[in-house]
């Protein structure tokens, strides 16, 4: 029995993390199957750019979108903004994250906060503001990917 995929033709991603390895290589995939690419970054803005132009040679649309996780004016100036151009959101990754340099239950608080702000509250919030866009047209899919241990 082969394995069917729906077409991504004509949908809307935004790649949390598309800076990094991962969730660059997600972007590029997205857009190699003709969906519509927002590229996310927060502090590798020139990383981003490389993805977005990569993105743009196969013809497919891509747009930089900044924006910290752990700040939510910032997170929902992100998604007012593809409401504004796309009209709605389909797929959401979230590949990004903090890499946990200590070893685990012996962090100081600050570094422990810091990670679970960007990694676990910046997950949450964020998938709050997709699944608003998502639920407009009756269609999401959120993948999460984690590669900070």
């Amino acid at each position: 029995m082969a394995y069917q995929t729906e077409s991504l033709e004509g949908r809307v991603a935004l790649v949390m993390g598309a800076s990094g390895v991962i969730g660059s290589s997600v972007a590029r995939a997205l857009a190699r199957e003709k969906a519509r690419v927002y590229v996310h970054y927060n502090s590798h803005e020139l990383e981003a750019q490389k993805v977005r132009e990569e993105i743009e040679q196969y013809g497919a649309f891509a747009a930089l979108v900044k924006a910290d996780v752990t700040n939510d004016e910032q997170l929902q100036e992100l998604f007012k903004l593809i409401e504004k151009e796309s009209e709605r959101l389909d797929v959401m990754v979230y590949s990004t994250g903090l890499k946990i340099t200590g070893v685990l239950g012996k962090m100081d608080r600050e570094e422990e906060q810091k990670v679970m702000n960007v990694n676990y509250r910046g997950a949450v919030r964020t998938t709050e503001h997709a699944k608003r866009l998502m639920r407009k047209n009756e269609f999401g899919r959120l993948i999460y990917i984690a590669n900070m241990l």
